[in-house]
């Protein structure tokens, strides 16, 4: 992770970098980690769809499933053909 550390480090409101980073935290089973990169990813872009997408399915994966709906609803006010959210 150092590599997306430094990235963002530089490029500090990349929200595709956050997005990034958050799905590979989820993948290796950090998901408290994953989390915090992606509400600051959405704290940068409130539109950004994938990550309501990837934080929707912690949640889900959680079991957490109104805070799971919740992030796929707005996943698809924000793309409404998004093709895993439909």
């Amino acid at each position: 992770m150092t590599a997306f550390d430094k990235h963002i480090s530089i490029n500090g409101d990349c929200t595709s970098t956050y997005s990034q980073c958050g799905q590979i935290y989820s993948q290796q089973g950090e998901t408290e980690k994953a989390l915090q990169v992606f509400n600051k990813a959405l704290e940068l872009d409130k539109t950004n769809s994938e990550g309501y997408f990837h934080r929707g399915l912690i949640h889900y994966n959680k079991q957490i499933w109104d805070l799971a709906l919740s992030d796929f609803n707005k996943t698809l006010k924000y793309e409404p053909q998004h093709p895993e959210a439909l």
